[in-house]
């Protein structure tokens, strides 16, 4: 295209963290950091033009209906109406080739493997240039969610066909794509290489780059301030119970730090993935019963993003457990980003590549992957600290200074500007020219 876009329609996912009185997980929370983004670069594009502000339509896919859920506002002179749609509405959206009002110029995908997926249907029915947000590998997803849920065989090849067939067709209809860490970039490459796309049009195109979970300082909570002389060490688990938390090293290296460290405490904000994993967030509190009622260990389950704000102020440290997994070594942790934003040190395994950076940087608490006393170690140390505080200031500042949605989000706010098509898309008698894309599209996705 190569024209400045007016309007820029985006698949992700919701609720979104402007929604402040809903619980926000991390795929509608990566939507918002990707609208910003397009809010930003179309504004201050458009900035000195005498026309209409240009617009963003953002579908959030949401697993029920909601009447209220739609919302109207001004970001960087931009315009950006969020519509909540179930996947009833995607599927209305995607096969409506004349949709009401204009197409728009340009199309964004991101937050899920479905949205993206939903982009490029969109995409290629009204022949308009689109970016694809990976955000985290969703086969490195579906392989460690197959292993906690021991479906039958038959159930497991068919929800990683079905995840296969989205990716796939994300893939093949991209024209520029984002991944979540430079580690997934290059999955990313093997992936698109797979697809067919890495031929002789795009030889000399960079068609990946890496856009880091980020954070919107304005919308940030203040600084927690703590208390000069606090009788108890609060830790704090946020978000979800994925499948790629390890459950087993997480209770019982809390629960064995419990019994060494009375003034530790644990406070959880977070539960369950409806439809996802149903598992992990009840066996874990299972495990934690005694400690909960003895008040040692308090669970508010999914909170409005307001009050988890709030509760963020009433801890002293954060926590993440990995399991090793495909989807910890290519993917990132958004809780681990919303801790440091907070003031709040981190206790960790050291297995994706954020923290490996901030092992690095001396700007985390680091335990041993699937190892209960290790955790237990790092989390009784980290409860006779005197330092976490000062600790807790530095990782804000690194984080306002590298991960500022705006300062990560600048190869998608150029392409924004300027949304072309790869160099291998509308090409003469492809069919013929591209033998993978060709095997893909007649076996998949005709």
């Amino acid at each position: 295209m190569g024209i400045i876009p007016r309007h820029v329609i985006v698949f992700g996912c919701g609720p979104t963290p402007h929604s402040d009185n809903l619980p926000v997980m991390a795929p509608g929370a990566r939507t918002w950091q990707i609208v910003h983004t397009v809010a930003h670069a179309l504004g201050k594009e458009c900035a000195q033009s005498s026309a209409p502000p240009p617009r963003i339509t953002v579908y959030g896919l949401e697993s029920e209906a909601r009447q209220d859920g739609h919302y109207t506002i001004e970001k960087y002179d931009c315009i950006i109406e969020y519509l909540p749609v179930t996947i009833d509405d995607i599927r209305v959206i995607e096969q409506n080739k004349k949709p009401t009002g204009d197409a728009g110029d340009c199309v964004v995908g991101c937050a899920s493997v479905q949205p993206c997926a939903s982009a490029a249907f969109y995409a290629e029915a009204n022949r308009l240039p689109l970016w694809v947000d990976v955000f985290g590998d969703p086969l490195a997803e579906i392989q460690s969610k197959f292993e906690l849920d021991q479906l039958s065989v038959d159930a497991n090849n068919n929800q990683h066909f079905h995840v296969w067939r989205l990716f796939l067709t994300a893939l093949r209809q991209g024209d520029f794509f984002s991944g979540l860490s430079e580690r997934q970039r290059y999955s990313l490459l093997g992936q698109l290489g797979c697809v067919g796309r890495l031929n002789r049009h795009t030889a000399q195109k960079d068609m990946v780059c890496t856009i880091p979970y980020g954070i919107i300082p304005e919308e940030c909570p203040c600084a927690i301030q703590p208390d000069e002389a606090p009788s108890s060490t609060t830790i704090m688990w946020c978000g979800s119970f994925n499948t790629w938390m390890d459950e087993n090293t997480f209770t019982q290296g809390f629960m064995a730090a419990l019994k060494k460290e009375p003034r530790l405490k644990l406070m959880i904000v977070g539960g369950e993935i409806p439809h996802y994993n149903d598992i992990s967030y009840q066996s874990s509190l299972a495990a934690f019963s005694d400690a909960i009622t003895a008040e040692r260990i308090i669970s508010y389950d999914w909170q409005p993003l307001n009050n988890t704000r709030k509760l963020y102020s009433l801890c002293n440290a954060g926590l993440n457990v990995d399991r090793r997994t495909a989807e910890a070594v290519l993917g990132s942790r958004t809780r681990i980003v919303n801790f440091m934003a907070s003031g709040l040190p981190v206790i960790s395994t050291i297995i994706t590549e954020l923290t490996e950076i901030l092992r690095e940087r001396q700007l985390i608490i680091p335990f041993e992957a699937e190892n209960p006393n290790s955790l237990c170690q790092a989390l009784v140390e980290t409860a006779r600290r005197n330092d976490l505080p000062t600790l807790g200031e530095k990782c804000r500042e690194f984080v306002f200074e590298h991960f500022d949605t705006i300062t990560l989000g600048k190869p998608l706010a150029n392409w924004i500007n300027h949304p072309v098509f790869a160099p291998d898309k509308f090409v003469e008698h492809e069919s013929n020219d591209n033998a993978l894309l060709s095997f893909w599209k007649e076996r998949f996705l005709s």
